[in-house]
């Protein structure tokens, strides 16, 4: 009798044990991974079409003959239009993507790295929350104080960063348009300022020993395409449907991304930074900023240009080893921002 009810039962645990390893594959993704087009063979990303051709009109000053699929038209709410005014050369705008109730990281980037220098020039990147009249009371009355933060129109959150970066490079082009380089960088990033112009000067060669003949050499012209970061070169998709950053197939069905710096901070010349922004418009929008720029980047063949010097992770400090750091994330105290940043103004790396 015994041996009858496990025959009964066997088939119903083969089953449900079967179910149990298919829903286990479909949550870590297995089955999508194999479903996968092969990137270097398939690649392809809407706007699918003479994107460099209708890019290269605007940039000679006459008007793309087809739509774009992305205007990129934010509705300003805070607009410090002549924050980049009067200064000449501007060197360097800093971009600083931060969030309504991030008012105490804003105060010590202020007395930090984003103090004034006369070739230098820095905005706060915001989007609104909707409803809390209080916090944007609280915006309205730093505006008064200092005047350096540009908020659009959407909802402050995570999967809307797309939107504050691209708000910046508009504004940064409408605004800003004599900057030699932009810098997007996140509220909890330390910034050596001094450490960025160099890394636009020497680029790849960047850190040359002072007096080199790479440190001595011209500064690279303006006009001269960058984007450089720290840069994942054939990174692949999440598809396990627990991570933060789960992509399905419908939304990007290849293998790997394109390459992209990671979000954290990046730097980006003049001619590069228009270039980017017109390629945007005919770019379907990506809800990762760091992924969407990546993708922008391949259909404008600007190739991003990785450097160690930008830390996305958080490191263990030491005074030596920051010394040619440019960017580090892990600041999210704003306390151990200004003991760092501190010590490392007074060695002179800051």
């Amino acid at each position: 009798m015994a041996s009858r009810a496990f025959r009964w039962r066997r088939p119903y645990t083969v089953i449900l044990s079967a179910v149990g390893l298919l829903m286990l594959c479909d949550l870590f993704g297995v089955f999508r991974h194999m479903f996968e087009l092969d990137y270097d063979t398939h690649f392809t990303y809407p706007l699918d079409s003479e994107v460099n051709f209708y890019v290269n009109l605007m940039l000679s000053g006459q008007q793309s003959p087809v739509t774009p699929l992305e205007s990129h038209h934010f509705r300003y709410l805070i607009d410090p239009r002549e924050r980049c005014s009067g200064q000449r050369p501007l060197r360097l705008l800093i971009a600083i993507k931060s969030a309504p109730d991030h008012v105490e990281r804003r105060r010590v980037i202020r007395q930090t790295w984003a103090e004034l220098r006369t070739d230098v020039r820095h905005v706060f990147l915001l989007g609104t929350r909707a409803g809390d009249y209080e916090l944007q009371r609280t915006v309205r009355r730093e505006v008064e104080e200092y005047n350096d933060i540009v908020q659009a129109y959407f909802q402050d959150s995570y999967y809307n960063n797309t939107l504050k970066t691209m708000s910046g490079f508009r504004w940064a082009i409408e605004r800003c348009a004599d900057a030699e380089h932009t810098l997007f960088v996140d509220d909890d990033m330390y910034v050596s300022v001094p450490n960025v112009l160099r890394l636009a000067a020497q680029r790849a060669e960047y850190p040359a020993p002072e007096g080199g003949t790479a440190a001595a050499a011209a500064v690279p012209q303006p006009d001269s395409p960058l984007l450089v970061g720290y840069v994942f070169p054939a990174s692949s998709p999440h598809r396990h449907r627990f991570s933060k950053w789960f992509v399905p197939l419908q939304e990007y069905p290849f293998s790997r991304w394109p390459p992209y710096c990671t979000a954290g901070a990046y730097v980006v010349s003049r001619s590069a930074l228009r270039r980017l922004l017109y390629t945007s418009y005919y770019t379907k929008m990506f809800r990762f900023d760091d992924i969407y720029l990546g993708l922008v980047a391949q259909k404008a063949g600007v190739k991003p240009l990785h450097t160690d010097y930008i830390h996305f992770w958080e490191q263990t400090y030491s005074p030596d080893e920051f010394r040619h750091v440019v960017a580090a994330h892990g600041f999210h105290d704003p306390s151990r921002l200004l003991t760092v940043w501190s010590e490392q103004h007074k060695l002179g790396n800051a």
